[in-house]
Parts: structure tokens; C-alpha cells; sequence
């Protein structure tokens, strides 16, 4: 397993590169290639296990990817 992970095709706003430095220290947005790299967290030198990763590759698209909520107009 690398060292970061990686997620493309991504188009992220200004507030959510804000967003994702805040909350990702050390993560990257190339807009040329519209992919970002998020640095994986390794507690105490070690790589996170299988359910611990998929739970925080989770949180982190949750929080850069925000569901959308559907319009009043699109219900019609």
C-alpha cells in the first residue's frame, strides 16, 4: 500500500480545497489533472487495516463530496 491516497476525476471549489487542506494537512489538488493526493494516516508506524481504511476513505469523500440535496424544482 502507497503512501497516500488517491482520487480522480476530481473538481473540487475553492471552499472545498480549503476544506480539504484543513481537514487533510499535507493532501494536494492538482487542477490540471484533477486528482487529489491525501496523505494515509499510519498510527504508531503502521498502515490503518482493512476496516479502519474503508472508513476513513469514507469520511474523507463524505467530506470532500458532500451529498447533494435535491431541489424543490427537481421533485416536481
Amino acid at each position: 500500500m502507497g503512501s497516500s491516497l488517491r482520487v480522480a476525476p476530481a473538481e473540487l471549489a475553492d471552499s472545498i480545497q480549503v476544506r480539504l487542506q484543513r481537514m487533510y494537512p499535507g493532501s494536494r489538488y492538482v487542477s490540471s489533472t484533477r486528482a487529489l493526493s491525501v496523505p494515509m494516516p499510519r498510527p504508531n508506524g503502521e498502515p490503518l487495516g482493512d476496516n479502519a481504511l474503508i472508513e476513513g476513505t469514507k469520511a474523507l469523500l463524505t467530506a470532500i463530496f458532500p451529498p447533494t440535496v435535491p431541489s424543490v424544482a427537481a421533485k416536481a
